[in-house]
């Protein structure tokens, strides 16, 4: 808060969800408010015409650093109430999903070493079935997938220019890919429809990295879900870990490639020279536009496109197969239900995609755990002393400044500060326990005696250490 002027609230978010962990995950968003009442908006009350000794110590004194976070939480929510809108359609259409790959692969047994045609097959025919599903939405749902191909590409431009998010010149990367998938059918109203399909088809199958992406985060889901059950099972956490663990190692090779590292020098090159700095910049000063731009660098766009192309096939030839072997190995260790769950989820992925993808898409939403919301405050931490601040602390008064030349008054805060904080880490660690199994925890004891123990020089503060003792009597031993 100190840093951030007490409003970290906006990038803490977009890091949680953004962020990726290959054990087990619980997502929550914690804060400290040291005086929770002191936002508390009271009832309104006349107040008399300033005097000018008031208005010259207004005028030299900072603006408030609290800050309203009442949008960032209500942000939080709304990304809950998609995620959880989200696993509620992946919980309804599992049962069905799980049939239809029974059915492919003959009543759950899928072979441990099938071939690249078999995956491929499986994969064909999956897609058909979605599309199906679909009807006239499938049109749809490719041509979003096409255009998150389009901006990923982007990105990656954008990477390898080092031109930040943002910038004119990303705007006109962006520009340019979009009329160029225009211009080649693959995103424009279509004169000939099968035509279009087919090559938006082939455009995905090439270029469609980020399919790849959602996948392999889809199943790291799963695998979020198989944590719940692990209890006491050191051996069970242990293969959940490794598989976790082979998801990401693949899903880092694809995000690798989608941040422009590991394209390759020539790519590097040809990329810089197509898209860098100066060749957008003449188009930029000329007004010519994307249009122009496109027209003026056809043949380069075509081979950058040519190379990018044959680097994929290359780096990715027999990836998904790939894939599936090493996770049937590393699943080896698990029950064969919560194998097949696993398997349900990456093998009918193409059916999940068609489900949730444009959800997600237009809700911004990345991993599909919720993030909670944590308040650390005085007036949350009860079990020692259930008055709050008022009660507890000395240098609320005074505009905050109570405390501010009392030493003993600074030590008893800071005191009651440590004695609360323990209380609110042990609460967030066993906020699935009942409150009754809360009640009894001897936890919240020992992390008080500890603390005690490690602040026994404090001098000025036995009278607050012996009406503490006396209540910590009461807990559980």
């Amino acid at each position: 808060g100190g840093v951030l002027d007490n409003f970290p609230f906006s990038h803490a978010i977009d890091a949680i969800i953004r962020k990726p962990a290959a054990t087990e995950v619980v997502r929550r968003l914690v804060y400290i408010e040291p005086d929770p009442g002191a936002l508390h908006l009271g009832p309104h009350k006349e107040r008399d015409q300033p005097r000018w000794p008031q208005t010259l110590t207004g005028a030299m004194s900072g603006i408030r650093g609290d800050e309203p976070i009442l949008d960032d939480l209500m942000r939080v929510r709304q990304f809950n109430d998609r995620v959880n809108a989200i696993n509620s359609v992946v919980g309804e259409r599992f049962p069905e999903i799980r049939d239809r790959i029974d059915q492919l692969t003959g009543a759950g047994q899928m072979p441990d070493s099938p071939t690249e045609e078999q995956v491929r097959s499986w994969s064909d025919k999956l897609h058909a079935e979605a599309k199906s599903d679909l009807g006239a939405a499938y049109e749809g749902y490719q041509r979003l997938k096409v255009t998150s191909v389009v901006d990923g590409f982007a990105e990656m431009i954008d990477c390898v220019c080092n031109f930040p998010k943002e910038s004119n010149e990303a705007e006109f990367v962006n520009e340019v890919l979009l009329l160029w998938a225009i211009g080649e059918e693959i995103l424009s109203e279509p004169t000939d429809a099968t035509r279009a399909v087919d090559r938006r088809g082939s455009f995905l199958r090439s270029f469609d990295l980020p399919y790849a992406q959602r996948r392999l985060r889809f199943v790291i889901q799963g695998v979020n879900q198989l944590y719940k059950g692990v209890g006491s099972d050191p051996e069970r956490r242990r293969v959940l870990d490794q598989v976790k663990q082979t998801l990401y190692d693949r899903r880092a090779i694809i995000s690798a490639l989608l941040a422009g590292r590991d394209l390759g020098e020539d790519i590097v090159k040809a990329t810089r020279e197509v898209f860098g700095e100066h060749s957008i910049r003449i188009h930029a000063r000329r007004d010519t536009g994307a249009g122009e731009f496109i027209a003026a660098r056809r043949n380069e766009l075509d081979a950058l496109l040519a190379a990018f192309k044959k680097l994929l096939d290359d780096r990715l030839e027999g990836f998904g197969t790939d894939i599936y072997r090493r996770f049937i190995e590393v699943t080896k260790g698990l029950s064969p239900e919560d194998r097949r769950m696993l398997l349900v989820r990456y093998l009918g992925f193409p059916m999940w995609d068609a489900l949730i993808f444009p959800m997600r898409a237009m809700s911004e939403v990345g991993e599909l755990d919720p993030v909670r919301v944590v308040r650390f405050s005085p007036t949350d931490a009860t079990r020692l002393e259930a008055g709050g601040a008022r009660a507890k602390l000395k240098g609320v008064s005074l505009h905050h400044f109570g405390a501010f030349f009392k030493r003993d008054s600074r030590e008893s805060d800071y005191l009651w500060g440590r004695l609360d904080g323990i209380e609110s880490l042990i609460t967030l660690l066993t906020e699935d326990d009942s409150p009754e199994e809360r009640a009894k925890n001897p936890f919240y004891r020992r992390g008080y005696e500890a603390i005690f123990h490690e602040e026994k020089d404090l001098s000025s503060t036995p009278a607050v250490q012996t009406q503490v003792k006396a209540k910590l009597e009461k807990l559980p031993d």
